[in-house]
């Protein structure tokens, strides 16, 4: 299942809109905004769970929108026994938050139920194919003090990637 989650400036009210699969959900509210970027440049989260938590569960608010699209698409992906794909393009200022922390009761990432893939906005640029091997940088990252129910199991994340992409020429 795959929901795109896209993020914009609407100009005329000057804040960031939330589309989900095309349908306008909310805005972004500008000072809780302000805050987010604050936390997520302070660094707190990666070494406190509370703060990684707590940056983790205002993220997931901004993408489950007002009629809750995550939270209804992750059930039917469970339900279908398979994973819940997030599409998400935003300005290039949000890459600075760690959407990657998304939390709703657990870290969702952490799981096997939830991926997030980054669309980079290539708005206005020449797009030229080039048939050469693509390269792909990975990273797996979790905040240093998980609790032990929590830890991240890098090698499992690694067997996971190289899994997903077995297939294709990177």
């Amino acid at each position: 299942m795959n929901l795109e989650i896209k993020i914009e400036l609407d100009t005329e009210v000057n804040k960031h809109k939330v589309f989900i699969d095309q349908k306008a959900q909310c805005y972004i509210n500008p000072e809780a905004l302000t805050v987010l970027f604050r936390d997520a440049a302070n660094g707190l989260w990666r070494g406190n769970t509370q703060s990684a938590i707590d940056l983790g569960s205002q993220l997931y608010d901004i993408l489950n929108g007002l009629d809750k699209k995550v939270e209804s698409g992750l059930k039917k992906a469970v339900g279908k026994n398979e994973p819940l794909t997030i599409y998400l393009e935003a300005p290039v200022e949000f890459y600075a938050l760690p959407f990657e922390l998304i939390y709703n009761g657990d870290f969702l990432l952490l799981g096997t139920d939830i991926q997030l893939i980054w669309l980079v906005n290539r708005r206005g640029q020449a797009r030229g194919r080039r048939d050469t091997q693509m390269k792909l940088l990975f990273m797996a990252c979790a905040p240093n003090d998980l609790p032990e129910h929590l830890t991240f199991d890098y090698e499992r994340e690694e067997e996971e990637i190289t899994r997903a992409i077995e297939r294709y020429p990177v």
